[in-house]
């Protein structure tokens, strides 16, 4: 006669390894899951700075090379490219000069007696919480970009006076050659700009050294951060 036999269940050992090779399956799905959310976090921190980095230089070497602009050129007619005054130039901040119907936030600019032309003041600087900003003839400023822990300038003297820039100095070498200094031998303008991520990405803070133009900056934090840097050729100055 059959006699079927009883079921059994696992032994306790067996539940002990079983439970184990499940604690290192669910340790491998964690350690995947943190690996992609840091390369997703980097990823997006790098893609910030990018755009932020480009946008900046695009709107500032826009506004920049018309600098000193004047329509209907007449040798008779000469304003100044850019404000000398100390609260407006110098290597953290300038203010360009030019001609023209809007200023950098967009708002129209018009003549102002006893000028017959309308002139823009555009002022670049950075505010308190590390954002660029522009000022233009009104008195709200705009935003450029977030995340700005450096902008320096430096300005390219033309010292045999063939269009070309022979050094870059501070804007307090330009002041003490003369007031005329800013017109007659700036001939291109240096920008360096320091850019972080915004947000953290970094798994631990990490101390950073980094060399924008004139000025050495050291980080301790978990942000990422970029140097970007380009030059300027004030052409309204070679006509």
């Amino acid at each position: 006669m059959y006699i079927p036999q009883r079921q059994q269940g696992f032994s306790l050992i067996e539940m002990m390894v079983a439970m184990l090779i499940g604690l290192f399956l669910i340790g491998g799905v964690i350690s995947v899951y943190v690996s992609n959310s840091q390369s997703s976090r980097v990823n997006t921190g790098l893609m910030t700075i990018q755009e932020n980095g480009r946008f900046a230089l695009l709107s500032l070497r826009d506004s920049l090379q018309m600098a000193g602009f004047i329509s209907d050129y007449d040798p008779t007619i000469v304003i100044d490219p850019f404000d000398a005054a100390p609260a407006f130039t110098s290597n953290d901040r300038i203010k360009v000069i030019f001609e023209g119907t809007s200023d950098c936030t967009g708002a129209g600019v018009v003549a102002v007696p006893p000028a017959t032309k309308p002139f823009v003041n555009n002022f670049y600087s950075v505010s308190g919480t590390g954002t660029l900003q522009c000022l233009g003839n009104g008195a709200v400023a705009e935003d450029i970009i977030d995340g700005v822990d450096q902008f320096r300038i430096l300005y390219g003297l033309d010292d045999d006076n063939d269009n070309i820039a022979d050094r870059y100095v501070t804007a307090a070498t330009v002041t003490a050659l003369g007031a005329n200094a800013w017109r007659n031998n700036v001939s291109s303008i240096r920008i360096g700009l320091l850019l972080n991520s915004v947000t953290p990405v970094k798994p631990v803070a990490e101390a950073e050294t980094h060399r924008v133009l004139d000025t050495t900056v050291n980080t301790n934090d978990r942000l990422l951060r970029r140097v970007f840097t380009t030059t300027i050729i004030l052409r309204n100055r070679l006509i």
